[in-house]
């Protein structure tokens, strides 16, 4: 959707909407001076007064700012003060992970798409402040927040992160992605870490591979799947897909959160070890 008019904000134009999510409105734009392509988000008005909106977008950015390219798009500048809080990265020319051109259902080309994003995963986990690691956790990783360009794997939408600075954040449930939400985050049993984010890249593999969703239906439908049933093996749904592959992704998706692998880099040297055959 364009605007009436190209809307100058600060020094940007803004030209035409990328996305609309919950909180906030993603803008396709240029920075006034360089002529720089520009993904510029900034929250709905209705939700601009609300302090913990407001709060929950500035640790996005702090995060963004912290972690920075390639992981994520890289930051320009920021105003979290004014009535529309808003935050302009460097726009990235890249495909959704859900993109049939990016052959997913391939297992070694999946093998080293999910290694890029595990080096993205890796970087957010680690993320340190003075005081130490930040414990940052992305909370709505899915494949309509993952872009994938030549080179690299870029996490996108962190309005959900959570991390030492904001430990509990908005209610992520009611606004998570359905179908990628880990069983503990529904039951409370065990910790929400960064194995809440290991499980949702389990469910992306799984369905990449079966060429079909995991989940389907209803929140309550959804929840009660996620909750009471193990993932089926997917080799019942493609007989192509080697072993090792299969266990690393039930390892991923197991409901114990204790079963599943320490670390996003434990998962890429996996990866690695399937590749290798």
């Amino acid at each position: 959707m364009r605007p009436e008019a190209p809307e100058l904000l600060a020094n940007f134009v803004l030209t035409e909407t990328l996305a609309v999510g919950g909180a906030a409105t993603v803008w396709r734009a240029h920075e006034v001076n360089t002529g720089l392509p520009v993904a510029l988000k900034r929250l709905h008005p209705a939700l601009a007064h609300v302090a913990e909106v407001r709060d929950a977008f500035a640790h996005e950015c702090l995060l963004l700012k912290t972690l920075g390219a390639p992981h994520v798009p890289q930051w320009l500048a920021q105003d979290t003060e004014c009535s529309l809080p808003w935050v302009a990265m460097q726009f990235c020319e890249a495909k959704s992970w859900s993109d049939e051109s990016l052959s997913l259902h391939d297992e070694p080309t999946l093998c080293v798409r999910m290694m890029a994003l595990c080096d993205a995963l890796e970087a957010l986990h680690t993320l340190r402040d003075a005081q130490g690691p930040l414990g940052a956790v992305h909370r709505d990783l899915c494949p309509a927040n993952v872009l994938v360009s030549e080179s690299h794997v870029v996490l996108v939408d962190l309005g959900l992160a959570t991390s030492r600075l904001r430990p509990r954040g908005p209610d992520a449930l009611s606004h998570a992605t359905l179908g990628y939400a880990s069983p503990e985050r529904y039951t409370g049993e065990g910790p929400l870490d960064l194995r809440a984010d290991l499980w949702a890249l389990g469910v992306m593999a799984w369905q990449s591979l079966a060429q079909k969703r995991l989940y389907v239906g209803d929140k309550f439908g959804v929840a009660g799947a996620i909750v009471d049933h193990p993932v089926p093996d997917v080799r019942v749904q493609n007989s192509s897909v080697s072993e090792a592959m299969s266990e690393l992704i039930a390892s991923l998706v197991a409901r114990d959160v204790h079963a599943r692998p320490a670390s996003a880099i434990a998962v890429r040297e996996a990866l690695a070890r399937v590749l290798r055959g």
